[in-house]
């Protein structure tokens, strides 16, 4: 089977590891009538 190899194609297969992410906190909801504060928890 035929490969596709290019310069950088490592760095394009791995770039989803290198991203840094966070697990973000919901601090605010919207409703009909606007925004509104999030429930406490």
């Amino acid at each position: 089977m035929a490969e596709l190899t290019w310069v950088g194609k490592d760095k394009v297969i791995t770039h989803h590891l290198d991203v840094p992410y966070r697990v973000l906190d919901r601090q605010y909801s919207f409703d009909e009538t606007g925004q509104r504060p999030a429930p406490r928890r």
